[in-house]
């Protein structure tokens, strides 16, 4: 399945039997296309479904900010300057993309202040390896401040040193895949939304509530928005009813009839 568009990197939640990470792809395409992008932005059938990373391609860099702050799944969202299948091919992309770039390079390696990190998928770093890693993508040129403590904009060195059957592999190997890009947002979860809606803060639960995690990616994936009409027709204790109000809803509809779940309904 085609796509087109601006080609973007998503690191995406990954791990734990409740990471629900077989939605991820769902959810990023069901956003997107809510939020008035270019369906898909990614081919299921073409991404690595043992990677937490995935191209998305996405029409613009607002709108791309606008889908990671709605997505319970996506972590960041980043502007990819390089990639390879080693370090050294996405250092050379990345030289490329400056000289081809300035123009909308300028302000974030000259300008504004900004820190590179490193995150290896498969692999953990020790900060001289980190060290190791980041120093030739400090040589593209920058003139602008480093801040590590509160950056206007942060940079990422990301390596796929992939997993074999459910283990990762030992620490040394070289990774399958890297990506030098900056980050342009980070995704919902960075957003505090979830603990606040979380059961253990919840007035009214049952033994079958839905987790607050759970209930936004139904939310997602149904489209929910300002104005949307929610049909729950077995509310429960209104898990759905009340992620999805958090987006504006503007009624619920059930057909429940237990008075006791009354109160979850009213939240």
């Amino acid at each position: 399945m085609e796509v087109s568009g601006m080609e973007f990197l998503v690191q995406q939640v990954w791990g734990g039997p409740k990471s629900f990470a077989d939605f991820r792809f769902a959810e990023l395409n069901s956003v997107a296309e809510m939020v008035g992008a270019a369906s898909p932005v990614i081919d299921e059938k073409n991404v690595d479904v043992g990677s937490p990373f995935v191209m998305a391609r996405i029409d613009s860099i607002e709108m791309a900010t606008e889908v990671a702050k709605r997505c319970v799944m996506i972590k960041n969202i980043h502007e990819v300057w390089g990639n390879g299948d080693s370090l050294e091919a996405a250092l050379k992309k990345a030289k490329t993309y400056v000289e081809e770039n300035k123009a909308h390079v300028d302000r974030f390696m000259h300008n504004e202040t900004f820190a590179v990190r490193v995150n290896g998928f498969g692999h953990t770093y020790s900060v001289q390896e980190q060290r190791k890693v980041m120093e030739p993508f400090l040589q593209l040129g920058w003139t602008a401040k480093v801040n590590l403590k509160n950056p206007k904009n942060i940079f990422w060195v990301f390596t796929d040193h992939g997993h074999q059957e459910g283990h990762f592999k030992t620490a040394g190997n070289s990774p399958s895949k890297v990506w030098f890009c900056r980050q342009i947002s980070e995704g919902m979860r960075s957003m505090g939304v979830l603990p606040r809606f979380s059961l253990k803060t919840r007035p009214f639960i049952g033994p079958t509530s839905t987790c607050a995690e759970l209930a936004f990616l139904m939310a997602n994936q149904g489209q929910v928005r300002n104005g949307s009409l929610v049909f729950d027709p077995f509310v429960g204790t209104a898990s759905l009813l009340v992620a999805s109000s958090y987006f504006g809803i503007i009624t619920t509809w059930n057909i429940k009839r237990n008075y006791l779940f009354i109160p979850a309904i009213l939240l």
